[in-house]
């Protein structure tokens, strides 16, 4: 990889064991964008780690083969309660570069038309000043950060089974 390159990735520590956190049962992860970086506590009860990972690579492919919006689950949960909220981070396909945000998907909006392999139905029209005026968090990455991602998940490095007693 260039170094000219920013790094963007989601990881999922896979070498340690889940822990409740919030009451759940999650995975601890990070999201890397360019410098940014944060810490994801990603829910394991309605999907495993695998689950994720298919759906990050479904995700990116949608963006590299098309110039369809994307997004990639962090947190997928059972969409019955009011606090059942989902995380999404949505990819704004501009050709040459995407813009990524970070969105909520309140249970209360989706909870009636909800299938979870149509996510993307649910990604936000790409807005860069809020309601109040207020400049929306985004990043800005080249498509080619996209594909190294998107090589390295098919590369197999997340292609083992965790052991479901940890689970």
């Amino acid at each position: 990889m260039s170094e000219n390159i920013p790094i963007f990735e989601i990881t999922m520590d896979l070498e340690s064991p889940p822990f409740k956190y919030c009451r759940e049962k999650c995975m601890q992860g990070r999201i890397t964008i360019g410098e940014f970086s944060e810490r994801l506590y990603i829910p394991i009860s309605v999907w495993k780690p695998g689950d994720y990972f298919k759906q990050w690579k479904e995700g990116l492919r949608r963006v590299l083969n098309s110039e369809l919006d994307s997004c990639l689950v962090v947190a997928m949960r059972k969409v019955r309660w009011t606090s059942d909220n989902l995380e999404i981070w949505p990819i704004y396909n501009d050709s040459e570069h995407v813009f990524i945000h970070n969105q909520i998907l309140f249970n209360k909006d989706i909870r009636k038309k909800f299938v979870k392999h149509d996510i993307y139905y649910f990604i936000n029209e790409r807005e860069t000043i809020d309601e109040e005026g207020n400049k929306i968090s985004e990043w800005k990455i080249p498509i080619e950060s996209v594909k190294v991602f998107y090589d390295k998940l098919c590369s197999g490095i997340y292609d083992f089974q965790v052991d479901p007693e940890k689970m």
